[in-house]
């Protein structure tokens, strides 16, 4: 082999030696900054997943005290059976799936049986309050319940005359 062809293919590896480690620190760069990008986008999505879920219930627990308010309208000549008061140990109870129209019942307890169930059903550790004022006709109801992601308490306060 010729000297001068030796001295040239040295060259040429030189360089291709001393440029395939620049190229594979870019890779690791570009896979890096791709990575990044793919965490902030998961983190992003389950925030919002989160804040749907939470608006979700606010959205139900609005209902639900429009709905109890409704039911009081409607049964005006007997709105005082509307109370409830707020009970430190919860007055919700539990989700019965299987409940029904109780005719031995007034017509206020089937109303306050019901919508104590829809909030047992809708909403996680759900709380209650009802005021009524009597002589001024405003009601205000008051709905607690926990966030499903830790101890943190929401609440939905509602106040209409009727």
């Amino acid at each position: 082999m010729n000297p001068v062809n030796r001295m040239q293919n040295t060259r040429h590896l030189g360089k291709a030696t001393h440029q395939g480690g620049i190229g594979l620190v870019e890779v690791l760069i570009a896979v890096l900054i791709l990575a990044i990008g793919l965490l902030g986008l998961a983190s992003m999505q389950t925030n919002g997943m989160r804040m749907t879920n939470g608006s979700m219930s606010r959205s139900q627990a609005v209902f639900l005290a429009n709905d109890i308010v409704e039911r009081a309208r409607a049964n005006r000549d007997n709105r005082g059976d509307y109370a409830l008061a707020p009970d430190a140990n919860g007055n919700v109870g539990a989700c019965d799936l299987t409940l029904a129209y109780d005719v031995t019942l007034t017509v206020a307890q089937n109303d306050m049986a019901e919508w104590l169930n829809s909030l047992a059903c809708l909403l996680p550790d759900a709380d209650a309050s009802i005021a009524l004022d009597v002589p001024t006709n405003r009601v205000t109801v008051t709905v607690d319940w926990n966030r499903s992601e830790g101890n943190d308490e929401d609440s939905v306060m509602v106040r209409t005359q009727i």
